[in-house]
């Protein structure tokens, strides 16, 4: 074992289980971690998915962002549940939660063709499928769909747009009762709380509160918890196209 990965190791079994971040990874849980590391540092090589592909700061500024949703999830009591995460990108958050929580289904949607080829090559490598499975389409056409809409109980989107965007490109996807969980910075949710109110009163969503989030150290992280409690419009979401030209953000 070369020394970074042994690090790397240690640094994921010891700040997954602090007590504070209200997680604890399985020594399986951890080697799944390493190989979705290295398989993305290898793919970066050649396929651009992240900045800076080294183990040890995508573990620091990725995985353990990605992992701080894992306790929000248990206190809303998602295992069992379907969770779909829009934009997985490089797999942030949604891959990571699927190596995390082994009961939770996962639906990854990508727009871009070689992000969605190196999500499906990291299901293959962990054996994840079919629990976890890969769209390669905007979730605009996915939440226009009578197979997908209105199904997940659960969404992530990292990453992906201002809260209104996110809001609206989520909701149509959740079930009546279901709920978005939104990482931003302490700085950025007022704002985006602003921001989103219009197309939440306009999606049938409801901001019900921000959680402070315990990983990673140090991070000025939160966690806005917003339920679907009433109907979303058919004509939601707009096009692309629409959603430029008319936010629904005031």
């Amino acid at each position: 074992m070369s020394e970074p990965t042994s690090q790397l190791e240690q640094a994921l079994a010891h700040l997954s289980a602090a007590p504070e971040a209200g997680i604890a990874l399985s020594a399986g849980q951890v080697d799944a971690l390493v190989v979705y590391l290295r398989e993305l540092e290898a793919y970066n090589r050649h396929t651009n998915l992240v900045a800076r592909a080294d183990p040890p700061l995508v573990a620091r500024e990725h995985i353990l962002d990605s992992l701080s949703l894992v306790p929000v999830l248990a206190e809303l009591g998602a295992g069992g549940s379907h969770l779909v995460d829009i934009g997985s990108g490089a797999g942030f958050p949604g891959l990571v939660l699927a190596v995390a929580l082994p009961d939770l289904q996962v639906c990854l949607i990508e727009s871009i063709a070689k992000k969605a080829r190196f999500l499906e090559q990291v299901v293959a490598a962990l054996g994840l499928a079919p629990r976890v499975s890969v769209l390669n389409c905007r979730a605009e056409e996915a939440a226009r769909g009578r197979r997908l809409r209105g199904s997940f109980g659960f969404a992530t989107a990292r990453a992906v747009g201002p809260l209104d965007l996110v809001c609206e490109l989520a909701l149509p996807l959740l079930k009546k009762g279901g709920w978005l969980l939104a990482q931003k910075s302490q700085a950025q949710a007022p704002e985006e709380q602003r921001r989103a109110g219009q197309a939440l009163a306009v999606l049938g969503g409801e901001l019900r509160r921000t959680v402070v989030a315990a990983l990673p150290p140090g991070k000025d992280r939160v966690v806005m918890l917003i339920v679907r409690d009433g109907d979303c419009p058919d004509r939601f979401p707009r096009s692309p196209a629409q959603i430029k030209r008319a936010p629904l953000a005031r």
